[in-house]
């Protein structure tokens, strides 16, 4: 196995380790918090504790991703969160557990899942060729869609049989696997910039590379992208979505998760139809057709959440499950069609001194995107009927798509040109481990 492969092996491994445990608990903790409180406020506590640091902090993640060893950062915040989980285990089987605990755990862990997130994109096109980039990420997306399919089913079963201490311990663990993973990656650090980080220096870098993205038309269209679509369809997916198919079919919390895993499938199979068969196509071709596709199945979604829909197919009968199912895999199969060729755009094409700041702030626009979109569909549907709301916003989201690609910048197209092309030599493979 060349140097290269290894490397990013070790990154993937360890990726889907964290994952498992990271959806384990995913699903353990609301159900945790609703035990002890039975509180739907302190859910919504909970979640905003989980958010607002990861938005705060993003952009100084990325200036440090810019600056420090990514391999070094990627080990130490899985050590770290495997810590604070493990405290939260301890704590736990010692009958010491409480929600104040799990807030202030909460709060480190976002902190360092922000600190996390931006170096570990930025550092996998320094691991692999350029002309396997697309395919890792394929490989990258589908092992986190397994993961999330894998990691709530397992953790309802484990928090039913034994209790939040359990998911706990398996959690960290988990983490602490996935930073031994990470260690042996063999990577040498090449800083872009050499300067002194200063609070100062840290808020200049964040300007340099929010004039960057300004002077570049297509950056700032994908962006503009990546925040739209994120309120149509993941906020509308996150919000409306729920409130129709328990409050307005009839369907029970099974039927509702099942319905979850399906579009999970989906992403699942479309990342490794990608990575084995679409990897060397035209990836401006590729986000087209999978958004295009996103757009009409959604509509088809919304259509079929209609009454006359619904009843025809007896919902909420096996029938009308089904179809809703079908519908939810293939929007799933569309979506990776648009996320994999996009990050794999950005990391073969934007300089290395700014890809770590560049991918938090492209979090920070996604995930803004949805408490917002979400506030406003959930005060929407108090107002009108579910299938209503669904039908306009589909809608909406379709005729973005259309009018925003034909109005698309022409650089869009040169970057697509510049990141499809496939360098001759193989790139230099990192030997020196520094952890």
């Amino acid at each position: 196995m060349s140097g290269s492969m290894r490397n990013f092996w070790l990154y993937l491994v360890g990726r889907i380790v964290s994952l498992v445990g990271s959806g384990i608990q995913m699903v353990a903790i609301p159900l945790y918090i609703l035990d002890i409180t039975g509180s739907g406020t302190m859910m919504g506590v909970f979640t905003m504790i989980n958010l607002i640091p990861f938005l705060i902090f993003s952009p100084f993640a990325g200036v440090l991703g810019d600056r420090w060893n990514k391999k070094s950062i990627m080990v130490w915040t899985d050590i770290g969160r495997g810590v604070v989980i493990l405290i939260l285990a301890g704590l736990s089987y010692g009958g010491n557990m409480n929600l104040m605990a799990l807030f202030v755990a909460q709060i480190a862990i976002s902190l360092m899942n922000a600190l996390f997130n931006s170096p570990t994109l930025a550092m996998l096109p320094e691991l692999v060729n350029k002309d396997f980039l697309a395919r890792a990420n394929s490989l990258v997306s589908a092992s986190q869609s397994a993961s999330l399919i894998l990691g709530p089913i397992l953790g309802g079963v484990l928090y039913g049989f034994w209790g939040i201490k359990a998911i706990f311990l398996i959690n960290g663990i988990s983490f602490i696997a996935s930073a031994i993973s990470e260690w042996f990656i063999r990577y040498k650090h090449k800083p872009e910039l050499t300067d002194k980080l200063t609070f100062k220096s840290a808020i200049i870098d964040i300007k340099e590379v929010l004039k960057y993205i300004n002077n570049k038309k297509a950056l700032k269209f994908l962006l503009f992208f990546v925040f739209m679509m994120n309120i149509f369809f993941n906020a509308g997916f996150a919000v409306i979505m729920p409130y129709f198919y328990k409050l307005t079919t009839g369907f029970s919390a099974e039927q509702f998760g099942i319905l979850q895993a399906f579009f999970m499938v989906g992403l699942l199979i479309g990342n490794i139809l990608f990575g084995a068969f679409f990897h060397k196509k035209n990836m401006l071709k590729m986000i087209k057709r999978g958004l295009y596709s996103a757009g009409l199945v959604y509509v088809g979604i919304a259509l079929m959440a209609f009454p006359f829909f619904s009843n025809f197919f007896n919902a909420p009968g096996t029938t009308y499950f089904i179809v809703m199912g079908s519908l939810e895999l293939l929007l799933g199969l569309a979506i990776a069609f648009i996320d994999t060729p996009t990050m794999t755009l950005f990391q073969s094409t934007l300089p290395k001194s700014i890809i770590s700041k560049f991918f938090s702030i492209m979090m920070i626009a996604s995930q803004m995107a949805i408490p917002f979109g979400g506030l406003v569909y959930g005060m929407l549907l108090d107002r009108m009927p579910s299938y209503n709301l669904l039908i306009v916003v589909s809608i909406m989201a379709l005729l973005i798509i259309v009018v925003g690609f034909s109005r698309a910048p022409k650089e869009l197209h040169e970057m697509y040109s510049s990141s499809g092309k496939s360098e001759e030599k193989e790139l230099p493979v990192n030997e020196e481990i520094s952890a």
